[in-house]
């Protein structure tokens, strides 16, 4: 009786320790199946790039029509990714003539420069816009005349001044380069003031009563690839080539229209 109790207890004390083993192992993996699995970091997206357009803002995360060069009318030569500011190397004021009040003749001597990869016209104001003003302007007003002058024939330099629409115009070639001395410009201010700002612009083509400029023009016309030239002193200059005025009886005006690609800016001191 007392060997079977011993036996009994010693079954039971079994398979306690069995039920002990089975739960160590449960406990056992368990704990290696829930091992925790850290989450993948964020990713941040990267900033978009920003592209710096001609008129010095900033266009980010977009593409301009010229890939990230000057918008807008004026932007021929700049979409080909060629700096607008050569086209006007450089510009001092030599003397002012003062005619009846308020009329006054600013000479400057200017350095021009075709930034483009085809001939172009280099378009000048004749006169300076009105105090306050952004008129009158190269454009403005209908073309009266043509003033013609061949300032040199070797290397060829024409220029024309186109009466009633504001402005003188030579034609370069690609990469040309012109010295110009002694241009002169109007200004109507009833205050001269210390600095002005002269605009050259860039046209890929000038249309007069629709026909190209170059058509009403003594060729050749294109100047050549360097030269340095004095501009005309006025309509009596010896340099002077037939004008041309718009065909029809009487006095006739006519539209002028300007392909600008481009413009170029410089503030030039007026001497005393």
């Amino acid at each position: 009786m007392r060997r079977a109790a011993v036996l009994l207890a010693l079954l039971l004390a079994l398979l306690l320790a069995l039920l002990l083993a089975l739960l160590l192992a449960l406990l056992l993996a368990l704990g290696l199946g829930c091992t925790a699995v850290e989450p993948e970091p964020a990713v941040t997206p990267a900033p978009a790039r920003a592209r710096s357009s001609g008129d010095g803002a900033e266009d980010v995360g977009e593409v301009g029509a010229e890939d990230g060069a000057e918008d807008g009318a004026e932007d021929g030569v700049a979409s080909q990714g060629i700096p607008m500011e050569s086209a006007l190397r450089s510009a001092t004021h030599r003397e002012t003539w003062l005619g009846k009040p308020p009329l006054a003749v600013h000479r400057f001597d200017v350095t021009l420069e075709n930034p483009a990869a085809a001939p172009r016209w280099l378009v000048l104001p004749s006169t300076f816009p009105y105090e306050g003003r952004r008129d009158p302007a190269p454009g403005d007003g209908e073309l009266a005349e043509l003033q013609i002058y061949r300032l040199q024939a070797a290397p060829n330099v024409l220029l024309v001044e186109a009466i009633g629409s504001h402005f003188s115009a030579v034609r370069l070639p690609a990469r040309g380069v012109l010295a110009l001395r002694e241009l002169a410009i109007e200004s109507w201010w009833e205050r001269t003031p210390d600095a002005v700002t002269l605009e050259v612009l860039v046209a890929r083509e000038i249309l007069v009563d629709g026909r190209p400029l170059a058509e009403l023009l003594p060729a050749p016309v294109v100047a050549g690839a360097r030269a340095d030239v004095r501009a005309p002193s006025d309509a009596a200059d010896d340099r002077v080539e037939p004008f041309w005025r718009p065909p029809g009886e009487g006095f006739r005006s006519v539209p002028v229209t300007l392909d600008v690609e481009g413009r170029a800016r410089l503030s030039v001191p007026l001497k005393p």
